[in-house]
């Protein structure tokens, strides 16, 4: 069914070489005039989040793990997973309504709920970063690999299409700030949260 949302997507791939658990790391945050932030971290992972409750996105980085963080509306709170010399990635799932994650070693992997199918779809890259963004005007996940790289991608719903931001030794991520544009999702919120070792 059709609703209104207060961001998309959460749409993020991490990229991690080197230190295990949450950690300081140098990254850059750059916001476009159509409302999504971009944050990369050299050499480490990076997952962001945005919180409806607090209206804030919420980052997590990490070295010599991947990271991935995914809003659970029923409990209203962001759940975080992280996997050493790894990928993760996490989406919750409005018809269980369950957040299920997937944790592989040194490959990246996507996931995105496809409301079309009513199912989540995942994709699993050896050595690459990947990401997926479902597209609610081809109504069909679309997906970019990114051999040793960070990649990630958010549906712009003001161009109704993916913009994807890639970066070599690099984690990436992206959050769409925009609320009030519906899709048909049936959940407030999809996920997706990949990340490459």
């Amino acid at each position: 069914m059709m609703i209104f949302w207060r961001a998309v997507g959460i749409v993020i791939i991490l990229i991690c070489v080197n230190c295990f658990g949450f950690t300081s790391v140098s990254a850059a945050e750059v916001s476009d005039f159509q409302n999504i932030v971009w944050r990369n971290a050299y050499n480490a992972s990076i997952a962001g989040v945005y919180n409806p409750s607090t209206e804030q996105i919420e980052w997590k980085q990490a070295r010599h793990a991947g990271i991935g963080g995914v809003y659970n509306p029923t409990t209203e709170q962001i759940e975080w997973k992280q996997v050493f010399h790894g990928g993760v990635a996490g989406v919750y799932n409005p018809t269980t309504e369950q957040i299920e994650w997937k944790e592989v070693v040194k490959s990246g992997v996507a996931a995105v709920y496809n409301p079309m199918m009513q199912q989540v779809e995942w994709k699993e890259v050896p050595f690459s970063g990947v990401a997926g963004v479902y597209n609610p005007i081809k109504q069909k996940v679309e997906w970019k690999e990114a051999f040793k790289s960070g990649v990630a991608g958010v549906y712009n719903p003001i161009t109704q299409k993916a913009e994807w931001k890639q970066m070599l030794n690099s984690g990436v991520a992206g959050v769409c700030t925009i609320e009030g544009y519906y899709t048909l999702n049936s959940s407030s919120f999809y996920g997706i949260m990949d990340d490459f070792n």
